[in-house]
C-alpha cells in the first residue's frame, strides 16, 4: 500500500479544513472534488478571472449533497489582503493554486502577472501565517528552471528565467523560504510540469496544449505546432498533481517542509509524439482523423526547448508515486473531453473577475446580433453619413437642435458597429480563430469607446465650453478607460 493510499484511508476518519485558492480553475476544482469525496471541509477562494463556475457545477454533481455541504465558496481576490484573511480563518491547510498562468500572457501583460502572482502570493502568505495555518502548499512551476540546460531537472539547479511568469514563480519560492526562516512558517512548493486532464479549458489564446489540440482534432480544425515539433515536455496527469498536493500538506518526514518538489512523471514526450498520441486516442471515435496532419509555425518566445523532471526527491520525502503515465492519463482525459467538450461554454470576451460586461453588451444590442456583420457595418456607415449631412445642415443653427439631430444618429452608428464587432467575435470563437477574436475584441472596444465620445461631443454642443463640461466628461472618460483596459487583457 502506497503512502497516498494510506492517506486516503486516514483523512475521512479525521476531517480537516482546507483552503483552495483558485478553486474554480483546472487544478483547484480537481483538488476540491478529491477532498470532498474524502469528507473534508473545504473553503474555496476565486475571483473567476480564469476559473469557471461550470467547473464547480460539475463538482457538485460528482459528490453527494452531504459532501457538497462541506464546501463554502468565497468570491474574492488574492490581490486584496482582506479577502485572503477572511478565507484563512479556521483553516488547517492552504493549497494555493490561484495565479495568472501562461508564459505568453506574462509577456503581453507582465504587470497583471506580477500583481496576481507576487502581490497576491505575498498576501496569502501573510494571511495564512497570521491565521496560524499548519502548512502552506503552493503551485510553483517548472518554468523556474529557465535556461539551465541540464536534464533531468533537479530542484537545486536552476538557470535564468525566460519570461515574466517564470520570474514571479521564482519570487514565490524566495518569499516562501524567507517566511520559513523569519517566521518559522511551514511551506512546500510544487513545481508543476505540464499538467493536463479533466476540466482543463480548451478555449482562449492561452489554452494548454492537450485540451486545445483535442478540441481542434475533434472539430477537424487546423492544428499548429510551434517549431519543428521536437520540443519535449514531461506531461503530468491531474491525478498525480492532486496526489502531490495532499501528500505535501500532510507529509510527516522531518525534512519534508520548506522545500520545493518537482511534480511530474519523469518521462519526456515530444510535441510530435503528443499530437500523434491524441490523434490515435481519438481516431476510433472520429474517422476524419485517419489522415489528420498538424501544421508547423515559428518557435514561441519564452519557451524552453526540453523539459524532464527528476522526481526522486518527492518520492523520498513525500511518498509521491505517480499513478498515471502520459498514455493512461490521455485515455482518461480523452474520455472526459469527448463527453464534455460540447458542453463547455466559451470564455466570456470581456470577463475579468466577476465582471459581467459581455452578457450586458449582448443584451443591449438585442436583435442586432442576429444580423450579418457586413450589414451592421453598412448601417453604421449610413448613419455616419447622415450625421455628417445633419452637421452641415444645422451648423449655423442652435447647438441644441444640432444635438437633437446628430446624437441619435451617432448613437445608432455606435450600436451598429458594436453589434457588428460582437457578431464577428461570436463567429471567430466558433471558428476558434484566436487572431480573429482579438481583431473583433479591438473593434468592440473601439465601438464601445465611441459611444462615450458621442456623448462628450453632444455635451460640448450643449455646454458650449461651460465650466461643467470637464465634470461631465471625466466619469465617462474613466468608464471608457476601464473598458479599454478590460478588452486589452483578453
Amino acid at each position: 500500500m502506497t503512502t497516498y493510499d494510506q492517506l486516503r484511508i486516514q483523512l475521512p476518519t479525521a476531517p480537516r479544513t482546507w483552503l483552495i485558492t483558485g478553486v474554480a480553475g483546472f487544478i483547484g476544482c480537481n483538488l476540491l472534488e478529491t477532498l470532498l469525496k474524502l469528507d473534508q471541509h473545504v473553503i474555496g477562494l476565486d475571483n473567476f478571472a480564469t476559473g469557471h463556475r461550470h467547473n464547480l457545477d460539475q463538482i457538485q454533481q460528482a459528490v453527494t449533497p452531504a459532501q457538497w455541504a462541506h464546501f463554502r465558496m468565497i468570491v474574492g481576490d488574492i490581490c486584496h489582503l482582506d479577502d485572503c484573511r477572511a478565507a484563512c480563518v479556521g483553516v488547517d491547510y492552504v493549497l494555493h493554486q490561484a495565479a495568472l498562468g501562461s508564459v505568453p500572457r506574462s509577456l503581453e501583460d507582465p504587470i497583471a502577472t506580477n500583481a496576481a502572482n507576487i502581490t497576491g502570493f505575498l498576501n496569502m502568505l501573510v494571511a495564512a501565517r497570521d491565521a496560524r495555518v499548519k502548512r502552506f502548499v503552493y503551485a510553483a512551476s517548472s518554468s523556474t528552471y529557465g535556461d539551465h540546460p541540464g536534464l533531468p531537472k533537479v530542484e537545486d539547479a536552476i538557470g535564468k528565467p525566460l519570461s515574466p511568469y517564470a520570474v514571479t514563480k521564482l519570487v514565490n519560492e524566495q518569499y516562501a523560504d524567507v517566511f520559513a526562516r523569519a517566521y518559522g512558517f511551514k511551506t512546500i512548493g510544487l513545481r508543476y510540469f505540464n499538467i493536463f486532464g479533466a476540466r482543463q479549458d480548451p478555449n482562449g489564446a492561452y489554452a494548454a496544449v492537450v485540451p486545445k489540440w483535442t478540441a481542434e482534432m475533434i472539430f477537424n480544425q487546423a492544428l499548429w505546432i510551434n517549431g519543428d515539433g521536437e520540443t519535449s515536455r514531461d506531461f503530468c496527469y491531474i491525478a498525480n498533481t492532486v496526489q502531490a498536493n495532499l501528500l505535501a500538506a500532510t507529509a510527516t518526514h522531518p525534512d519534508a517542509t520548506n522545500q520545493v518538489y518537482n511534480v511530474a512523471v519523469g518521462e519526456r514526450t515530444t510535441l510530435n509524439e503528443l499530437c500523434e498520441a491524441i490523434r490515435s486516442a481519438l481516431a476510433p471515435r472520429f474517422p476524419h482523423l485517419a489522415d489528420f496532419k498538424p501544421n508547423y509555425q515559428d518557435f514561441r518566445a519564452g519557451d524552453v526547448r526540453h523539459s524532464l523532471a527528476d522526481i526522486s526527491k518527492a518520492k523520498t520525502l513525500l511518498g509521491y508515486e505517480p499513478t498515471h503515465r502520459i498514455g493512461e492519463g490521455l485515455i482518461e482525459a480523452m474520455d472526459w473531453y469527448v463527453a464534455n467538450l460540447g458542453k463547455i461554454p466559451p470564455s466570456p470576451p470581456f470577463s475579468k473577475g466577476g465582471d459581467e460586461e459581455s452578457p450586458s453588451l449582448k443584451k443591449g444590442v438585442g436583435g442586432f446580433m442576429n444580423a450579418p456583420p457586413v450589414l451592421l457595418l453598412a448601417l453604421a456607415a449610413i448613419t455616419l453619413a447622415l450625421t455628417s449631412s445633419a452637421v452641415s445642415l444645422f451648423a449655423n443653427r442652435e447647438p441644441r437642435v444640432l444635438r437633437l439631430v446628430a446624437t441619435p444618429l451617432l448613437g445608432l452608428s455606435g450600436v451598429a458597429a458594436l453589434a457588428a464587432g460582437l457578431s464577428a467575435f461570436d463567429f471567430a470563437q466558433q471558428c476558434r480563430n484566436d487572431a480573429a477574436v482579438r481583431v473583433a475584441v479591438a473593434a468592440v472596444a473601439h465601438s464601445r469607446g465611441r459611444t462615450v465620445w458621442v456623448s462628450i461631443a453632444a455635451d460640448w454642443f450643449s455646454h458650449q465650453r461651460s465650466r461643467d463640461l470637464r465634470a461631465s466628461i471625466r466619469p465617462r472618460f474613466r468608464a471608457r478607460a476601464r473598458f479599454t483596459d478590460c478588452a486589452g487583457r483578453i
